[in-house]
């Protein structure tokens, strides 16, 4: 799972799955699973930007090391 939209999807199922939590003994777990969506969002913000920076990147080994942190090949 690596595209920007499976992220955000999932982002979404984990905010689905906080806001369907009731039982006031589970606080902590809706809690969590609300931060675990805030991350996975912002993971999927922060691929779309380096990639969009990787695409333009004149500097042919910053953009091979942006690729590779972001899992693809140069």
């Amino acid at each position: 799972m690596d595209t920007i939209q499976e992220l955000r999807s999932l982002a979404s199922r984990l905010q689905d799955i906080a806001d369907s939590i009731v039982n006031s003994a589970a606080r902590q777990a809706e809690l969590d699973i609300r931060d675990a969506a805030r991350v996975v969002t912002d993971h999927a913000t922060w691929h779309f930007h380096v990639q969009a920076i990787a695409q333009t990147c004149a500097d042919e080994s910053a953009k091979a090391h942006l690729l590779e942190l972001l899992g693809e090949v140069a």
